[in-house]
Order: structure tokens, then C-alpha cells, then sequence
């Protein structure tokens, strides 16, 4: 083996593939570090409209739920007055 800076040839392209490896693994961290940025940018954005839209069907939700209690109500009172009607016919 010939020696060449003190190393010899076939050590050369191990530490190449080494250094490719670190390369690799350097530029796979940066792109999920970018990844997570833009996560973060995409949910502060959906979070922006997101309450209002909250805010808007817990309106609707209650809304619903008045009107559910209402009809009951109504039902209830029809029921009574048709017992009642039945007592008196």
C-alpha cells in the first residue's frame, strides 16, 4: 500500500463515502428543520381562521339547541292540551 499523506489509497474512498454520509445526513437535517418552519407557519395560519369558524358554529350549535328546546316545549304543551281536550269531550 502506498501511503499518501499519511493515509494509504484504499482509506481515501472510505473516508469519501464517510464525508458523503455526513453530507447527506447534514442536508436531510436542514430540510426537516424547513419542514418544521413551515408547519409552524401553515397551523398559525389555519389557527387565524380557525376561531372565528369556532366561534361561528358554536353560534349555529346554539342556535340549534334554542330551537330544539322550543319545539320540545311546543310538543309538550300540545300534549297537554290534547289530554286535556280529551277530558273535556
Amino acid at each position: 500500500m502506498i501511503k499518501k499523506n499519511g493515509s494509504t489509497k484504499q482509506e481515501n474512498p472510505q473516508i469519501q463515502k464517510l464525508s458523503n454520509v455526513f453530507e447527506i445526513i447534514a442536508k436531510y437535517s436542514i430540510l426537516c428543520q424547513e419542514d418544521k418552519q413551515i408547519q409552524k407557519q401553515n397551523i398559525a395560519q389555519l389557527s387565524k381562521y380557525e376561531k372565528p369558524r369556532q366561534r361561528r358554529s358554536q353560534s349555529l350549535l346554539q342556535q340549534v339547541l334554542e330551537k330544539k328546546s322550543e319545539l320540545q316545549s311546543n310538543i309538550q304543551k300540545r300534549k297537554c292540551f290534547m289530554q286535556k281536550r280529551k277530558y273535556i269531550v
